[in-house]
């Protein structure tokens, strides 16, 4: 990937996540396309999947997984095989420019280990202020996965003040569910859209990763657009960004996310218009569900 200028608060240089792979992504298998490069990448331990194709439909998970005896179920993917991450029985979150148009669908590994389907209805963007959109969406399914799916979905964390977010550890997925580890650097309002030559107007509050080249740390590359970025809080893992942006003009690399829980009011009233609730796992009850209840 060729070098960008510095993106920045302010900044009318980002550099999107071009899908110009997508031809060599379609129809390979976790182990035939990794983006999302690891530092050190051990397939044993980076890789959700360790057999199969999502064209396939014979996916195994990795018994080895960093992240195994987590429920991922609500991790799927649409068309182009981008990430996209549940948060309730019927809504999933991921970037607008490579959301799923309505009438495709997307799919899910389930809690028994069989691939579902199911049909977009409508996607919804995410509006940063009046008039000015992110490039986070909210996508809406036909109908609401049944619980004898076994398809959960994930709980977001909504900390008092975005400065609360850097230092945290988290896991960042990529393309066919590779997945490593870093740190928030820092949060910021960024100007991102249009990608490539931004206007000047703030569009997306972002979470910054740095790559240092530390063993199991990850920066995204082209085709992790949409995937998700977690934490673990009290245990259980929590939704907090979804891949936007990189930056590779100069060392340490950067990945941007659009930061979830910055968009909380409008996208809990968007779960609330079909009885669901956007969970925070920070003020969550002992009533409140998610996905990732541990095996």
């Amino acid at each position: 990937m060729k070098a960008q200028p510095s993106c920045r608060i302010g900044s009318s240089h980002p550099l999107r996540f071009w899908t110009a792979l997508l031809t060599l992504a379609l129809g390979a298998g976790p182990a035939a396309v990794r983006a999302l490069d690891v530092f050190k990448f051990d397939p044993a331990i980076n890789l959700r999947f360790r057999s199969g194709s999502y064209a396939g439909n014979d996916l195994k998970e990795n018994p080895n997984f960093l992240l195994a005896g987590h429920d991922l179920s609500g991790l799927g993917w649409g068309p182009g095989n981008f990430g996209v991450t549940l948060i309730s029985p019927r809504q999933f979150v991921t970037s607008y420019h490579v959301a799923p148009l309505p009438g495709t669908t997307v799919s899910f590994l389930n809690r028994d280990g069989m691939i579902k389907h199911y049909l977009v209805e409508s996607i919804h963007p995410l509006l940063h202020s009046i008039g000015v959109l992110t490039d986070l969406v909210v996508g809406r399914l036909a109908s609401a996965i049944p619980p004898d799916d076994h398809v959960g979905w994930f709980p977001t964390l909504r900390l008092p003040a975005n400065s609360d977010y850097p230092g945290l550890k988290v896991y960042s997925f990529g393309i066919y569910q590779s997945c490593g580890t870093n740190t928030i650097a820092r949060w910021g309002n960024y100007d991102v859209l249009p990608f490539g030559h931004g206007d000047n107007v703030p569009d997306n509050i972002m979470i910054v990763t740095e790559w240092h080249h530390r063993t199991g740390e990850a920066q995204a590359q082209g085709n992790d657009s949409g995937s998700p970025t977690f934490a673990l809080y009290r245990g259980r893992l929590v939704f907090l960004g979804v891949h936007s942006a990189v930056n590779v003009s100069h060392e340490p690399y950067v990945t941007l996310d659009v930061l979830v829980p910055a968009y909380f009011t409008q996208i809990k009233a968007l779960l609330a218009r079909d009885g669901f609730v956007f969970v925070n796992a920070a003020t969550a009850t002992s009533g409140d569900s998610s996905v990732d209840t541990p095996k």
